[in-house]
């Protein structure tokens, strides 16, 4: 693509205009501006990452899961972990009390799993 010289002429004096006017507000506010060079990088730099937060906030879906989905999720699968364990003691054991008491935590486990679910 052939950039015109026009156009590259008048990319330049707005760019000019733009620092003139940086050095002017850097002179009311009694702050020593940065050379041209310096301050065009800067911009070139505060540009680049505004445009790659813009794309990014437009185009991308989250990467990384949030913490919290993450620790519900965790609690989810430990709750759920300790129920299979729970059931496996079950079968084992011939305590009729034992067997009940066992029933009733796996009876809340499934309440706080169907509470976190919720969430």
């Amino acid at each position: 693509m052939k950039i015109s010289k026009k156009y590259l002429e008048i990319r330049r004096q707005r760019r000019w205009k733009a620092y003139i006017d940086y050095v002017r507000e850097c002179g009311e506010k009694g702050i020593v501006p940065l050379p041209f060079r310096e301050w065009k990088k800067k911009k070139e730099l505060e540009f680049e990452s505004w445009w790659r937060e813009t794309v990014y906030a437009m185009f991308e879906i989250e990467e990384a899961p949030r913490k919290e989905d993450v620790q519900k999720l965790d609690r989810e699968l430990r709750l759920k972990i300790t129920a299979n364990e729970l059931a496996k003691l079950y079968e084992k054991i011939g305590d009729p009390e034992l067997k009940r008491a066992i029933v009733k935590v796996l009876e809340l486990i499934d309440a706080q799993i169907k509470a976190i679910q919720r969430l």
